[in-house]
């Protein structure tokens, strides 16, 4: 069976038994996304900076308050629109799912008005017209995978609260209340829920896999310290999050921080990135206990390879290389020099 192994840079499909969709749905998706996000968004952006330009006149000839009091309004109101536009949060989608028949794609967005967590639910027969959405039961949604059959959304709630009046300001560090939650597909009820409780509300879950099995494992970024010697992997069990443990070097090593996180292929491994420290660490499952480490260079992209206990990974300088939990050994398969992968991989089996 041959991986195909790419970089996802919007959407993550789940990658279950069921049928890839069409080329043609595929680009009725990006039709739709540019037409009723993208062009209206940039559109809104050039009306407010036309209002902002007479506004900026007024005020660099005049010294009337009222004119302060107005210029201040208007680049408010053209930076606010130019949040919505900008990439980095425009929907605003982080990650996103297919459902197993490729019916809908689920995408984790942050509602900015109350802080709240939303997942967007939007429909292949309508166009990929936004259907509806469900709470996603917690604050700063990120990476959702279809779990259960594809009848579940795990969704990594990162606890974070950010708003664009402050650009990537993280506005609740004190308050953070990360979680993991499991939403039905049906209606978006929560299942369960799970947290690492308050002694480490500050580690934000932010990426998440999950196997056939319906086990997942939870890859965490810590907002305190880089050398606070905190886990930064998690596996759920039965409704609770249980952080794996590692000697307090090797964790300090880590530096706070994990990028991706993946089951290979037969789900009795995992791995995690660790791009600020160059090394990928992998775990055996049932026991939750480090392995291995393999080091590689800024490195973030991580998927199930070919085999039991196999895995691919990506540096940002080009590099893909081939990992075995069990030894930690890596071999480089192939290097693009002048090119940068992203931070994620998916791997298609065909």
């Amino acid at each position: 069976m041959r991986s195909l192994i790419f970089i996802v840079a919007l959407f993550l499909p789940w990658t279950g038994q069921a049928e890839p969709l069409p080329d043609a749905d595929y680009a009725a998706l990006a039709r739709a996304v540019i037409d009723q996000v993208t062009i209206p968004a940039y559109a809104e952006h050039a009306r407010a900076t036309e209002r902002l330009a007479p506004a900026i006149d007024r005020h660099c000839m005049g010294t009337a308050p009222a004119d302060d009091d107005a210029v201040r309004a208007a680049f408010g109101e053209a930076m606010d629109a130019w949040q919505r536009a900008w990439p980095f949060t425009f929907g605003p989608v982080m990650h996103g799912a297919f459902s197993p028949d490729g019916a809908f794609l689920y995408t984790s967005e942050n509602r900015f008005e109350d802080g709240a967590g939303v997942i967007g639910v939007w429909e292949a027969a309508r166009g990929w017209r936004r259907a509806g959405e469900w709470p996603s039961h917690g604050v700063g949604p990120h990476e959702i995978r279809m779990s259960g059959q594809g009848t579940m959304l795990a969704v990594a709630n990162g606890g974070i609260r950010t708003h664009p009046d402050t650009g990537r300001a993280k506005l609740n560090l004190d308050t953070m209340a990360p979680s993991l939650a499991i939403v039905d597909t049906a209606d978006g009820r929560l299942v369960r829920s799970a947290s690492l409780g308050p002694r480490l509300h500050r580690l934000s879950i932010r990426h998440l896999d999950t196997d056939r099995d319906g086990r997942i494992v939870a890859a965490m970024q810590h907002q305190g310290a880089r050398t606070d010697p905190v886990p930064l992997v998690a596996f759920e069990r039965g409704g609770w999050l249980a952080p794996a443990p590692a000697p307090a070097g090797m964790i300090r090593r880590m530096r706070g921080y994990a990028g991706s996180v993946s089951f290979d292929g037969s789900g009795d491994y995992a791995a995690a990135s660790h791009p600020q420290a160059g090394i990928v660490s992998l775990w055996a499952v049932r026991s939750a206990r480090l392995l291995a480490v393999a080091a590689l260079d800024d490195v973030c992209g991580v998927a199930p390879g070919a085999g039991a206990g196999s895995f691919i990974a990506t540096g940002a300088d080009g590099r893909i290389a081939s990992i075995d939990a069990r030894t930690g050994k890596s071999t480089i398969l192939a290097r693009s020099d002048g090119s940068h992968w992203d931070n994620h991989l998916l791997a298609l089996r065909a």
